[in-house]
């Protein structure tokens, strides 16, 4: 298990749609998924996140890590899918996210919301998710799908955000490698 490089906008590999994972004959996922899943998972710990997926940390996976719901780790989902919506209204939070450091702006998006994903066990799991844990989910398979949370602002908002993360880049110089 290792902690990981988070790559950070304007990383094009951010962009890249991931493709399902396979499973072997034997209904598990091959040993460098896993691998990659214990790494996110160390990583997001690392910084104190709500979730992270595969494409930040360059790998074309089709998986994430959230919290859980009592917080005190964090689930792997596999293969993850949206299902069903519960609430017809939206939610307006703040969100952050790893690879736009100090970046927090308000997002809509659905509160209440039906998933299925696989566990690294390669158990197939269908449950309903409310408040942050669905705000998260829906925010790290929108990585899975190369759709980045800059995307679901305003032009204002966005183009504000990016002329603060402009500053913070320049501000901390040579911290992230693969800043631009």
């Amino acid at each position: 298990m290792t902690v990981r490089e988070i790559l950070v906008y304007p990383d094009k590999r951010l962009l890249n749609k991931t493709d399902p994972v396979l499973k072997s004959e034997t209904g598990t996922f091959p040993p460098e998924v896993l691998a990659l899943c214990e790494d996110m998972k160390e990583t997001v710990k690392a910084y104190e996140a709500e979730g992270l997926a595969a494409p930040q940390l360059g790998e074309a996976v089709r998986a994430f890590v959230i919290k859980t719901r009592d917080d005190t780790d964090y689930m792997v989902c596999i293969n993850p899918e949206l299902i069903g919506i519960m609430a017809t209204c939206d939610s307006t939070m703040t969100e952050g996210c790893l690879s736009f450091p100090s970046i927090n702006e308000s997002i809509a998006r659905y509160s209440d919301i039906k998933v299925r994903y696989s566990k690294e066990t390669g158990d197939s799991v269908e449950e309903e998710l409310s408040g942050i844990r669905a705000i998260a989910f829906q925010h790290e398979l929108d990585h899975l799908n190369g759709i980045l949370f800059i995307s679901k602002m305003g032009s204002a908002q966005r183009y504000l955000a990016l002329k603060k993360l402009a500053k913070i880049k320049q501000k901390i110089g040579r911290r992230f490698k693969n800043m631009k």
